[in-house]
């Protein structure tokens, strides 16, 4: 018995690992010989083979619950050193490979490998991060693989195309992980990869796409707040690459009331508001978001934002009159520029808005001198880039020079210790090269041809359409005019009054289209703008020439600004100012011989378009309401300014005046 204690002794004392691999092996099967050799010991080998058996047991299932926590450390901190150390997280990442390996798990393992792809990612090694993601799919269709493990490579590959500039693979590639993690049951991270497929939209053009993704990851119920918050941003973003600012605006704030733990996100956001107050010229409420960053920037220090929101900050000052508080703002700014050659940039901005400050201070003298200094700077900055980059390629020519020197010394020793070695490695490097000069040659002259014809099929395909569009603007041109004469001609045989204004009415509709797809026909450059001063000049002769007068006509007079226009505008445009005269001719000057009407075009510092009518003639009814009339001409203008964004006035003053405020972006 005193033996058997000092086995069970001596078996507690050995270490975990070594008990672990030992006692299963090795020391049972001595145990199982020794009692097969001594029957007297059989009960007592059965009472030390218990123990040994249940010591490892436990140990082992210790040490592998140990080693599952440490590869899930191993794995999150992976993550977590992606954006930190790159070389960190490559190494943990091939740890947690081995790890997983040894434990033979092939979901961590393949967790493993997707981190080793983002590291491969995020240096730039498109092809090396393309290979990882390759072998987990290989993996995946050998063995069945956990949603989660498909979602993470599909979102890695989507990044992988997103940074190489195919947005149309990204995006598959990123609602593929939109629905793999839907069906790993982590909806949250589906809806935030939704996010990636939006800004990949955007970056195609998708805008309207991209907007109706947003809205939808809004309203679903599972977005954190910090996900709706980023989801308003790209909103605002949106809207105000459309110019549309206020909408914007309340975006911007939407995202910031759901920031307020998110202290980088909410910085973020307040510069997007604060840039669209002061493009919506609210200035006051620009300079309160500014002032918010300027304290937030001081802080951290980040140099580059700061000055930034002190020279928007001088922006807002300048607008609203205090020339004095903007210089200010603009010295504070030029005195965080430490080195003015290294932060030239810097120092340019701010010169440029000083120029203006001066400017609108009056003060020209100063005004001219810092412009002055501004184009100086700038095309010192363009010499210095040019002479930068004259040193660069001198230094990569000396070092290569260098290196081809150090290469032939080192091709001279090697000639010298072995001739005979060297000539053959001369000869198959020699013929190496000339097949691979031959392979290049025909590569690139078989590339030159597929490019050339390639070119040739573009260029021909461009030529079609365009004579496509000319043939289709002269068809519908040849189209409303014969529609025009039909009506002429109908209108010759009706004897009924109210039927043949009403023809003369459409005829003239008709006539107002067919003069603008006249002039687009006419237009060398195929530009679908058009002048609206000289297409309205002839909507208005033609109403003139046309118009059947058993008395003296009424006088139009015409002014309008050079305003350039797109077709579908102006056309609306010309059927406002075509009903607007019929009507006058019609129904304003039955009592009066002296008719005069004035159609004006104002442009509004390029923003908007303002649309104005006046006669002398009878004025409106005393019951008129636009929104009740029944009259058609009332509900087209209607129709057409609703087309235009734009809301219509009418009014009685000595006559009848109309105005409509048209924006240049007309609403579809």
């Amino acid at each position: 018995m005193d033996i058997l204690h000092r086995m069970k002794a001596t078996l507690l004392a050995f270490n975990e690992t070594l008990c672990a691999l030992i006692l299963n092996s090795k020391v049972i099967s001595y145990l199982k010989f020794t009692c097969k050799k001594n029957l007297w010991l059989s009960r007592q080998c059965k009472m030390v083979a218990l123990i040994v058996i249940s010591t490892s047991f436990s140990l082992l299932v210790k040490a592998q619950v140990k080693n599952e926590q440490i590869l899930d450390s191993l794995l999150d901190k992976s993550s977590e050193w992606l954006d930190v150390q790159i070389d960190s997280a490559e190494s943990i990442a091939l740890e947690a490979v081995s790890l997983a390996e040894k434990l033979d798990d092939h979901n961590k393992r393949l967790l493993a490998i997707e981190r080793l792809g983002q590291v491969e990612l995020r240096r730039g090694n498109f092809s090396a991060c393309q290979s990882y993601i390759d072998e987990i799919f290989d993996a995946c269709a050998q063995r069945e693989c956990d949603p989660i493990v498909l979602a993470l490579g599909h979102n890695t590959l989507g990044g992988f195309y997103y940074r190489t500039g195919d947005m149309l693979q990204a995006g598959e590639q990123f609602m593929s992980a939109v629905d793999f993690y839907n069906a790993s049951g982590d909806s949250l991270k589906a809806v935030s990869m939704k996010l990636n497929v939006a800004t990949v939209l955007l970056n195609t053009g998708g805008k309207e796409k991209a907007f109706d993704l947003l809205v939808n990851i809004v309203g679903d119920d599972i977005s954190t707040p910090e996900i709706k918050a980023r989801a308003y941003n790209n909103m605002g973003l949106i809207k105000s690459s459309q110019s549309k600012l206020s909408e914007a605006i309340a975006f911007f704030e939407k995202a910031i009331a759901l920031s307020d733990d998110q202290p980088l996100l909410m910085t973020q956001l307040q510069l997007n508001l604060a840039i669209a107050y002061e493009e919506s010229e609210r200035y006051n409420e620009a300079l309160k978001s500014y002032e918010k960053l300027e304290d937030f920037y001081s802080a951290s220090g980040d140099v580059r934002l700061l000055n930034k929101v002190k020279i928007g900050i001088a922006n807002c000052y300048a607008a609203l009159g205090q020339g004095s508080q903007a210089l200010k703002y603009l010295a504070e700014a030029e005195e965080t520029i430490v080195d003015k050659e290294t932060q030239i940039l810097d120092y340019i901005d701010v010169l440029e808005v000083k120029h203006q400050v001066y400017a609108k201070m009056g003060d020209f003298s100063k005004a001219y001198t810092t412009i002055d200094d501004y184009y100086r700077l700038l095309i010192h900055n363009q010499h210095k880039g040019s002479r930068e980059r004259f040193m660069e390629l001198q230094t990569q020519y000396e070092t290569e020079q260098k290196e081809m020197e150090n290469e032939q010394l080192k091709i001279k020793n090697e000639l010298q210790n072995d001739v005979i070695a060297s000539q053959r490695n001369l000869l198959l490097t020699v013929a190496f090269g000339l097949l691979l000069f031959i392979v290049l040659s025909v590569y690139i002259y078989r590339q030159s041809k597929i490019k050339d014809k390639l070119n040739k099929e573009l260029s021909e395909r461009n030529h079609k359409i365009e004579l496509l569009h000319r043939e289709l603007r002269h068809r519908v041109n040849n189209n409303l005019a014969f529609i025009s004469s039909l009506m002429q001609i109908q209108s010759r045989r009706l004897k009924n009054t109210e039927a043949i204004e009403a023809l003369y009415e459409s005829e003239s509709r008709v006539r107002a289209m067919s003069l603008l797809h006249r002039k687009l026909q006419l237009d060398a450059d195929d530009s679908t703008d058009i002048s609206l001063k000289d297409y309205l000049k002839e909507v208005v002769s033609h109403l003139e020439q046309s118009f059947p007068f058993d008395r003296q006509p009424p006088e139009i007079i015409l002014t309008s600004d050079e305003v350039m226009i797109d077709a579908e505008s102006a056309i609306r445009i010309g059927l406002i100012v075509n009903e607007l005269v019929t009507n006058a001719f019609k129904h304003a000057f039955t009592e009066q011989s002296d008719g005069l009407i004035k159609i004006k075009v104002d442009d509004l510092k390029g923003e908007k378009i303002l649309l104005s009518y006046r006669d002398n003639g009878s004025g409106l009814p005393a019951d008129f309401e636009i929104d009740k009339s029944d009259s058609m001409g009332v509900k087209l203008i209607q129709s057409l300014a609703n087309l235009l964004n734009a809301k219509p006035k009418f009014m009685s003053d000595q006559g009848t005046v109309f105005e409509l405020e048209i924006s240049p972006t007309p609403v579809y």
